[in-house]
C-alpha cells in the first residue's frame, strides 16, 4: 500500500507541475501543445495509480483488522493505528472519498444534459429521414450538417458518461471496503453520492446504440 501511495504521489506532482507550466504559457503558443500532450498522459496516468491505490488501500485496511483482531492488539478510536504511517493512511482514504464525490457530481449534473441531447438526437434523424421522403435536397443537407454535429457530441458525451460510471463503481467499491473496516478515516457515515436512479439512467443511456 505504501509503495501504491508513493507512486501516486510522484505521478500527481507531475501533473501538478505541468498543470502550472499550462497556466503561465500564453494562449496560442507553440510550446503549449507538447504541455498539453504531457499532461494529458500524466492525468491518464494519475488517474490509473489513484484507482490502484484505493485497492491497495481497501486490502491494507481488511488485512489490518484481521492481523489486529487475531493478536488482539489494541487499535486507535481514529482507525490510524500501524504498521503504515497514520498520516498517510488518512490522506490515501481522503484522495479515494474525495474521487467518489466528484464522480458522482459529475454523472449527477451529467445525467439531463446527456438525456436531452439522446432526445434531440432521434428528433433530428425523424425529421431528416421525412426530409429524404419528401424530397427537401437543400433542408435535408443542412439537416445532415447539424446532425452529424450533434452525432459527434453525443459520441463525446456519452464515451465521457461511460467513463466516469466505469471509475465511479471502482471507486465506490473500494469505499465502501475502507469505510466498512476504517470508518473513522471516512470522517463521517459514507454514502453513495450518486443516487441509485440516476445510476440506472445513465447506464441505460450509455447502452443505446447510436442513432
Amino acid at each position: 500500500m505504501r509503495e501504491a501511495w508513493e507512486t501516486w504521489q510522484a505521478v500527481e506532482k507531475q501533473r501538478t507541475a505541468s498543470l502550472a507550466r499550462l497556466g503561465i504559457l500564453p494562449a496560442g503558443a507553440a510550446t503549449r501543445a507538447p504541455v498539453l500532450e504531457r499532461l494529458s498522459r500524466e492525468t491518464a496516468e494519475a488517474e490509473s495509480r489513484r484507482a490502484t491505490l484505493a485497492v491497495a488501500l481497501a486490502g491494507y485496511l481488511e488485512a489490518r483488522r484481521r492481523a489486529y483482531n487475531l493478536k488482539r492488539w489494541p487499535t486507535s478510536p481514529e482507525d490510524l493505528h500501524g504498521p503504515i504511517d497514520g498520516a498517510i493512511l488518512q490522506a490515501a482514504a481522503s484522495a479515494v472519498f474525495a474521487r467518489v464525490a466528484e464522480l458522482g457530481e459529475f454523472l449527477d449534473q451529467s445525467a439531463a444534459p446527456l438525456a436531452d441531447l439522446r432526445e434531440r438526437l432521434a428528433e433530428l434523424r425523424l425529421h431528416y429521414e421525412n426530409l429524404l421522403v419528401l424530397h427537401v435536397r437543400e433542408q435535408a443537407e443542412a439537416v445532415r450538417d447539424e446532425l452529424a454535429d450533434l452525432d459527434g457530441r453525443w459520441r463525446q458525451e456519452s464515451e465521457a458518461a461511460a467513463d466516469g460510471l466505469r471509475l465511479y463503481a471502482h471507486y465506490l467499491a473500494c469505499a465502501r471496503r475502507i469505510a466498512a473496516v476504517g470508518g473513522a478515516l471516512a470522517a463521517r457515515r459514507f454514502s453513495p453520492p450518486l443516487s441509485t436512479r440516476t445510476e440506472r439512467r445513465l447506464l441505460a443511456l450509455v447502452a443505446q446504440p447510436m442513432l
